[in-house]
């Protein structure tokens, strides 16, 4: 996606229009509604009107410019999700999560070198959460460009994930992990393993419960889980994100 000098001239409209014009301004209910909502162009006005508060600490600033990439990222503005990322990071470098996220939208762009990048650097700044193990995990055990499908370094990085915190998230990236190492039985004994949990849980959409019944297929087959086609991938990537800016302001 290119760079679109009309939409970031009106954005630019946008903001001083919020910053002149108090009446419209909105609530953090507004914006937990828009969240839930998926109403990513509503969750864009109201992070701009925020950023446009004074008083705020760079560490604040930072954050929003954060939440906003993640709504344009999750809008497929991926360009202007990058350039929020950049300016979360200006603001503070040691912000794990825009690190991540940034990565997460390099990835939707292809630019697969320049997500690991992002996703190694999640990890210096937070060896001890799963988050950079299990996105470096699953580029290398279930991404579509075969020049970084690596079988070992996924299972060395989601095993690491699993040692942090043994989840359903961390074990279903184990589990493709280990299917791209060609460990299939102890794939499927894995995923198998994901599917009784999340048995357990209540309102688990019977999409999902498919679709691990389709991977513990997949793997007794003796075959890998790729990621399906970008368009689909971007649902996968746009769910992971938008829940992320939903933790952070709950």
């Amino acid at each position: 996606m290119s760079f679109n000098p009309s939409l970031f001239s009106s954005l630019l409209a946008l903001m001083v229009l919020f910053a002149l014009s108090p009446a419209i301004a909105s609530t953090d209910e507004d914006l937990s509604d828009a969240l839930r909502r998926a109403d990513h162009d509503t969750a864009i006005r109201i992070f701009t009107q925020y950023l446009n508060e004074e008083g705020r600490t760079p560490n604040s600033k930072s954050t929003l410019y954060n939440h906003r990439g993640v709504e344009y990222a999750c809008n497929g503005q991926f360009d202007l999700a990058i350039q929020d990322y950049n300016l979360a990071i200006k603001l503070w470098p040691e912000s794990a999560i825009a690190f991540n996220n940034r990565g997460l939208t390099y990835q939707e762009m292809g630019q697969l070198d320049l997500a690991i990048q992002n996703f190694e650097q999640v990890i210096k700044l937070t060896p001890k959460d799963t988050t950079g193990y299990k996105s470096l995990a699953w580029l290398y055990a279930s991404g579509r460009d075969e020049e970084f499908l690596d079988g070992k370094k996924a299972i060395q990085y989601a095993e690491k994930a699993v040692a942090l915190e043994k989840n359903i998230d961390t074990m279903n990236t184990l589990a493709a992990a280990q299917a791209r190492g060609n460990q299939f039985k102890e794939a499927t004994e894995t995923q198998t393993e994901v599917l009784r949990l999340l048995k357990t849980k209540k309102n688990v959409a019977p999409e999902m419960l498919k679709e691990i019944e389709e991977r513990i297929a997949l793997y007794q087959s003796g075959k890998p889980y790729t990621l399906p086609p970008l368009t689909f991938n971007r649902m996968v990537n746009k769910k992971r994100i938008r829940q992320q800016n939903l933790k952070l302001i709950q």
